[in-house]
């Protein structure tokens, strides 16, 4: 009989201190301009080498880590995060997880556009990168400084042709023929 009573009275202690231990929320910082993603996020202070107390860099990051009810993520004031944000966990009514902001500033920028960088001049004012810009099957928009941007094309709108070009053949769908297309610049996956 003591047996079963030192049990029960083992296992309502065990649930006792589940049910009313606290279990403390966890605060990340991420930062596009400060942060590095060998950091842990757990403060401001900009990445220096070798340190891992410092925020974190990428939405990558803050996708892998396991959050909990009660979380905080804060983004920089004024840096731009690149990506999306994927979370597989949720927080309860009383208790979410929490996403905002620290530092001062304009608020933080979440974009799915892709930052292109290391471009080429091939000359005639066309340019070209080779930087990976997307796992995306099409381009769908394309801004230039914060501005929509039409997508490159040849003739330009306002040459004297009205930005059309005739064509001497076709092969069904797959192909034309034109002496007005030179083979640069490549024309390879390009739409007519």
């Amino acid at each position: 009989m003591k047996k079963k009573y030192f049990y029960s009275l083992f296992f309502v202690l065990i649930f006792n201190l589940l049910i009313f231990s606290k279990i403390e929320a966890v605060t990340y910082y991420v930062s596009s301009t400060d942060g590095n993603d060998i950091c842990n996020g757990s403060a401001k202070t900009a990445y220096t080498e070798g340190s891992t107390i410092c925020p974190i860099k990428t939405l990558g990051k803050i996708n892998t880590l396991t959050l909990a009810s009660g979380d905080n993520i804060l983004f920089k004031s004024g840096d731009t995060f690149y990506g999306s944000l994927t979370i597989n966990n949720s927080g309860t009514a009383g208790n979410p997880i929490t996403f905002s902001s620290y530092g001062t500033g304009s608020k933080p920028t979440i974009t799915g556009f892709t930052d292109v960088t290391s471009w080429t001049n091939l000359g005639n004012n066309i340019w070209e990168s080779t930087s990976a810009v997307s796992t995306l099957d099409a381009l769908n928009m394309v801004t230039v400084n914060g501005v929509n941007t039409a997508m490159g094309r040849w003739p330009n709108a306002d040459a004297s042709n009205g930005g059309y070009a005739t064509f001497q053949s076709h092969s069904g769908k797959t192909s034309i023929t034109s002496s007005a297309l030179t083979s640069t610049p490549n024309w390879k996956d390009a739409e007519v």
